[in-house]
């Protein structure tokens, strides 16, 4: 029997300890719509629920591997502080708008449709605190242009139904 070379062995043993890190990353993660985001356009309020990814490893995967999106929700990237943003489309099977929200709580700039699975960086084009990605065609559809004013609001105990983008009432406590 030959020995097996260390470096063989040990890359053996990584790839056998990464395997379960490597069949999750591909599982999207469960969106919780805590968060209800506000934009007022020409004809009114638009609201919003939103999943926040506030972590970096949040921001990091994203809506990777979701394979659709309700109406009304979306995923909120917060930024600790305004900085330019670039952002792919990296294992991300649906086509997104992404909204750019600079530090004043403006549109700053709205990227349509983007490419499904594509690498190519997309820029903020200039700093900012959030990034709101929705459902392809939908920030033309509910009016969303630069310059308009955004608010968020945590939820808490409450969700938000994506479905219709209102909130939920606390669920009745059971004695």
């Amino acid at each position: 029997m030959r020995p097996v070379p260390f470096f063989v062995s040990l890359t053996v043993f990584a790839a056998f300890l990464a395997a379960p890190l490597w069949a999750s990353a591909r599982t999207p993660v469960t969106l919780v719509y805590d968060h209800l985001v506000r934009f007022q356009t020409a004809a009114g309020p638009v609201f919003i629920c939103a999943h926040l990814a506030a972590t970096p490893k949040a921001r990091q995967i994203g809506l990777m591997w979701q394979t659709d999106l309700p109406p009304k929700g979306g995923m909120l990237f917060y930024l600790p502080r305004a900085e330019p943003m670039s952002m792919w489309m990296r294992n991300t099977l649906i086509s997104l708008d992404m909204i750019f929200i600079d530090e004043k709580a403006r549109i700053q700039r709205i990227a349509e449709r983007t490419e499904p699975l594509s690498e190519r960086l997309i820029s903020s084009g200039g700093p900012v605190r959030f990034v709101l990605e929705i459902e392809a065609d939908k920030a033309a559809q509910f009016g969303l242009a630069k310059g308009q004013e955004f608010r968020v609001a945590e939820l808490g105990e409450q969700r938000c139904d994506p479905e219709t983008g209102k909130v939920l009432p606390l669920p009745v406590p059971q004695n």
